[in-house]
């Protein structure tokens, strides 16, 4: 993915000072990127969901040689979803953001829906629609930096992205643990897994509004 005049996004970050001069703005300083980091965090249940996905299909009914026949079908819908994914990203269809908002969006609407797959047969479809968009978060977290803090200012964004993620991701597995082991099934987990996509979502959405905040406060493109 490389962004153009065309996309919207900056190509760098830079500050306008009271001479007209320009100078190298952080990317902490970026209201865009604080955002960005922000909607992230709700979507860290995306680990969760693609860890225990053996655990959840079981609660569901099937077996466990079942359980891992599902896992493989995601994960080769997973491969092939993640090419797709690449395609539009190059192809300047969509931002990034907008790319992960709608997997988000999918994958929050099959995780409300989930409760109603009993059976193998009906959670093969819920399998498909998973493997289609969970793997879409990974690639597409470098994409956003790029989008909100131009690719010069990349890696260092992405790697404040990437720590915060690996520090509040995981907070989320004993507690979705235990309201597992309280209600005796995940269907009420996937439904706060299913808000927390529809959230990243609604935070990815918003993410223009605040690139255009920092162009209007003297950030150029």
């Amino acid at each position: 993915y490389q962004p153009d005049q065309t996309d919207g996004v900056p190509l760098g970050v830079s500050l306008v000072t009271a001479d007209g001069q320009t100078e190298e703005a952080p990317s902490s300083e970026l209201w865009s990127f604080r955002w960005a980091l922000l909607s992230m965090l709700p979507g860290t249940v995306n680990g969760y969901l693609a860890g225990y996905i053996p655990t959840i299909t079981k609660y569901q009914g099937v077996s466990l040689d079942e359980a891992a026949l599902l896992v493989t079908i995601m994960g080769c819908v997973d491969m092939v979803s993640r090419i797709g994914f690449g395609f539009v990203a190059d192809a300047h269809i969509l931002t990034p953001s907008k790319l992960l908002a709608i997997a988000c969006i999918f994958l929050g609407v099959i995780c409300h829906l989930f409760g109603f797959a009993t059976s193998f047969v009906t959670l093969v479809p819920v399998i498909v629609v998973i493997g289609l968009f969970i793997g879409a978060r990974g690639p597409m977290g470098s994409l956003i930096c790029i989008e909100v803090v131009g690719a010069r200012n990349m890696p260092a964004a992405f790697s404040i992205m990437s720590t915060l993620n690996t520090l509040v991701g995981p907070t989320a597995n004993p507690i979705f643990g235990k309201l597992a082991e309280v209600t005796g099934s995940f269907v009420i987990v996937m439904h706060v897994i299913g808000a927390g996509y529809f959230t990243c979502a609604g935070c990815l959405l918003l993410l223009p509004l605040f690139v255009r905040l920092d162009a209007k406060h003297g950030r150029q493109k």
